[in-house]
């Protein structure tokens, strides 16, 4: 039987709406590094998220001047609090969590965006450089998820997801873990020139 126009419009496929990214920062006096890191992620994200814990320098008048929502917190001690205290704000579909000392490399937008577009994909781990690092200058961060109600940081210091990834991958298998192949972030902020002065090292220890 004929289908008229009406009936082959009805049955086209509903087209989704595009996905939503959102950067999520803690800071605190970065006035130095935080719009470089802001600059590199235009291309990509839909909304910049900057949680400040008390700056006293021009650290928010840097991220509103970039276009980012500020928000304040007062600092709880550890990153993993802070961290699931900024995801609180976001409204994105997605999450890319970067610290001001770190910068996304434009070349791998389109790989990044490709891979949050596949169904199943629930965390995608990228390759971060070590600027001016000597030995060792890649690892591997989660860094970029799903805004799923499951997933949260944990661990002192060096926070991540991985924990309660693992616990909702045991829950819910279908979800897959993505590496992307590139180097996607650069960090600046273990170079020893950069450390004099400052208690990193010590906080590292």
């Amino acid at each position: 039987s004929r289908i008229s126009r009406t009936e082959r419009l009805n049955l086209a496929p509903i087209p989704r709406p595009p996905l939503m990214l959102s950067l999520s920062m803690i800071v605190r006096n970065e006035e130095e590094r935080l719009a470089a890191c802001l600059d590199s992620v235009k291309g990509l994200v839909d909304e910049m998220v900057v949680v400040d814990t008390g700056s006293t320098d021009g650290t928010i008048a840097i991220a509103q001047a970039a276009g980012a929502r500020v928000e304040q917190i007062t600092w709880p001690g550890d990153f993993a609090p802070a961290r699931n205290s900024a995801m609180e704000f976001l409204q994105g579909d997605w999450v890319l969590v970067l610290d001001a000392d770190e910068q996304l490399r434009p070349e791998v937008i389109p790989n990044l965006k490709a891979l949050m577009a596949q169904p199943d994909v629930l965390v995608i781990n990228l390759l971060r450089y070590e600027l001016g690092a000597a030995m060792a200058p890649y690892s591997s961060v989660s860094r970029l998820f799903r805004r799923h109600p499951a997933i949260s940081w944990s661990r002192q210091y060096h926070s991540m997801i991985d924990d309660s990834v693992s616990k909702l991958l045991d829950r819910e298998p279908q979800w897959r873990i993505a590496d992307c192949s590139e180097p996607a972030i650069l960090h600046d902020g273990y170079r020893p020139e950069l450390l004099a002065g400052t208690d990193k090292a010590e906080r590292l220890r």
